[in-house]
């Protein structure tokens, strides 16, 4: 069962307002993009969200990966996914950038609640936070 961390290991991290290259595919089995949001989660304990993510600028797969609810409550994903696909566009060392993020809806309760995906640098010294963000609604 999935917990939202109780520290966040961001805090120590700069905060890069460089673009990196992701992409937050889906959300408990829906595609995200092209899907009306809110995205809803019902009849599950837990729901995944999926996708992969690189270090653009370092040109190589980020360190890890977080998905954060509501910009309160932080989920680590697990990074480091067989991705083939990514791998194919890019290159080798791209092969393993898919995360998969299980969140526990009791950790985040009912309603609508915004997702963000955090990315830390290949290098580990800094994150990226994409200016967009997903809507889900536990029912």
């Amino acid at each position: 069962m999935s917990k939202a961390l109780t520290t966040n290991p961001l805090k120590s991290l700069k905060k890069s307002f460089q673009a990196t290259t992701h992409n937050l595919e889906f959300v408990n089995d829906a595609k995200v993009e092209g899907y009306p949001q809110p995205i809803p989660i019902s009849g599950v304990v837990e729901f995944n969200v999926d996708g992969w993510a690189i270090d653009e600028a370092a040109n190589k797969p980020a360190s890890e990966v977080y998905i954060e609810v509501d910009g309160i409550k932080l989920f680590k994903a697990n990074y480091g996914l067989k991705r083939p696909d990514i791998e194919k566009i890019y290159n080798a060392d791209m092969r393993f950038t898919g995360f998969r993020c299980p969140v526990n809806v009791s950790e985040i309760g009912k309603g609508t609640h915004h997702l963000k995906i955090k990315i830390v640098s290949a290098n580990g010294k800094e994150y990226f936070e994409p200016d967009y963000f997903v809507n889900i609604i536990a029912k």
